[in-house]
């Protein structure tokens, strides 16, 4: 296994990735649009993150298999970001979220970011764990802030300081 940079190239087992593993993402986070779920769509949005100077976007590849999407955005000049990550069904509970999160730390401390934050809805234990042993730690709770799938749930800001 071995992190990449999002590129152009990886269009099309990105999108494959995304469409095999959409049910499972959409059951704990937000569905994105059908038109993303289509080649020039997918091509879209890596022009979108790969363009963009305050976002970086990595892919965890096994053999020719994209088993996750982790990524910096929302880069600010005070040091801080957001970050996120995608793990494929095929490999949850096996470490691979932790493996990208601690993957995406080292990469903000390259880029001499001092603070990372990432937000969870409360329908997502799995997430908050893996924030939780990456040393995040809950500094908000926003009550109803997010409706998925028609339900109105609350959410968590993590954050996690980075000694450089």
């Amino acid at each position: 296994m071995h992190f990449e940079s999002l590129h152009q190239t990886h269009a099309e087992a990105l999108l494959l990735f995304e469409k095999q593993n959409r049910a499972f993402f959409e059951r704990v986070i937000t569905a994105r649009d059908d038109a993303f779920y289509s080649m020039d769509g997918v091509r879209q949005h890596i022009n979108l993150l790969t363009s963009a100077n305050d976002a970086d976007a990595y892919l965890l590849i096994d053999g020719s298999e994209i088993i996750a999407r982790a990524n910096l955005k929302q880069i600010q000049a005070n040091h801080d970001a957001e970050i996120g990550y995608r793990v494929s069904q095929s490999v949850a509970g096996k470490g691979v979220g932790s493996r990208c999160v601690d993957f995406v730390i080292r990469q903000a401390r390259k880029r001499q970011l001092t603070q990372l934050y990432a937000y969870v809805m409360a329908n997502n234990p799995a997430s908050e764990k893996v924030l939780v042993n990456n040393g995040f730690e809950i500094t908000l709770c926003l009550p109803d802030e997010f409706v998925h799938q028609g339900r109105t749930l609350n959410g968590f800001k993590y954050q996690r300081q980075l000694a450089l």
